[in-house]
C-alpha cells in the first residue's frame, strides 16, 4: 500500500468519525508499526520514507 493511499484511508476516517484533522504521513505511526528511512533522491533532496513492518 502506497502512503497516500494510507493517508486517504486515515483522512476517510476523521472525515467520517468528525474530527477536524487532516491525515499526514507522519501520523502513520500511530497506526501502524513504521521505521523512518532517511533516503537521497538523484535530485538530492531527502524525502522521508517509511517502512511498514
Amino acid at each position: 500500500m502506497h502512503v497516500t493511499e494510507v493517508t486517504s484511508a486515515i483522512q476517510s476516517f476523521y472525515d467520517s468519525g468528525g474530527y477536524n484533522r487532516t491525515a499526514t504521513a507522519t501520523q502513520l505511526s500511530e497506526y501502524l508499526s513504521v521505521q523512518p528511512i532517511q533516503r537521497t533522491s538523484p535530485d538530492g533532496s531527502r524525502p522521508r520514507v517509511y517502512l511498514v513492518k
